[in-house]
């Protein structure tokens, strides 16, 4: 139901069938579940990732907002964290009020005068230390970051019921239950 929607890069993974490659961390990790996502998506959604605009701007109600996973250079795949000088050299070129951006999975929110950038966080995978759903709302120019607490334990039994096994399971369970990576 959302208004608009870009691919991430495990999204784009997913739908263009990439093999993931890492021994450690959150791309073992990628390594381990891609296949389980091949095996339960049908066409249908698979073709709806691969469909998803990598970058997309869109404007409500008299506010722009440029929407990318990553950064506009790299829009699948750079980290950029919360930097502010780095941030306005990778914007040159956007007209945007809000970029929303959400690669690295921690929330952040920096306001660079003519522009805003925000980060949601991460609602399933986690990587700041708090477990706990992490969103934005952005309201009359105005950002709130939020967290919401939910059933982690009904989010790993339905992993399991989805066939996620052994290390696979012990690394998504937690990273749900520790908000990172241990």
């Amino acid at each position: 139901n959302a208004t608009a929607c870009v691919r991430g890069n495990h999204d784009h993974a997913v739908a263009q069938r990439v093999e993931a490659k890492g021994t450690s961390g959150f791309r073992k990790l990628a390594c381990v579940t891609r296949p389980l996502h091949w095996e339960l998506l049908d066409r249908v959604r698979m073709k709806y990732l691969a469909r998803l605009p990598i970058s997309q701007q869109i404007t409500i109600e008299g506010t722009t907002f440029y929407l990318v996973h990553g950064t506009p250079r790299d829009p699948l795949d750079e980290y950029l964290g919360d930097n502010e000088s780095i941030w306005n050299a990778r914007l040159q070129g956007i007209n945007a009020d809000f970029i929303c951006v959400g690669h690295t999975h921690l929330p952040f929110h920096l306001d660079l005068g003519d522009k805003q950038v925000v980060n949601p966080g991460s609602v399933g995978q986690p990587r700041d230390g708090d477990p706990r759903c992490s969103y934005a709302i952005i309201e009359d120019g105005k950002v709130f970051l939020k967290r919401k607490e939910y059933d982690i334990q009904a989010a790993i039994r339905q992993m399991e019921e989805a066939g996620l096994t052994g290390e696979a399971l012990e690394m998504a369970s937690s990273v749900l239950l520790n908000g990172r990576m241990s």
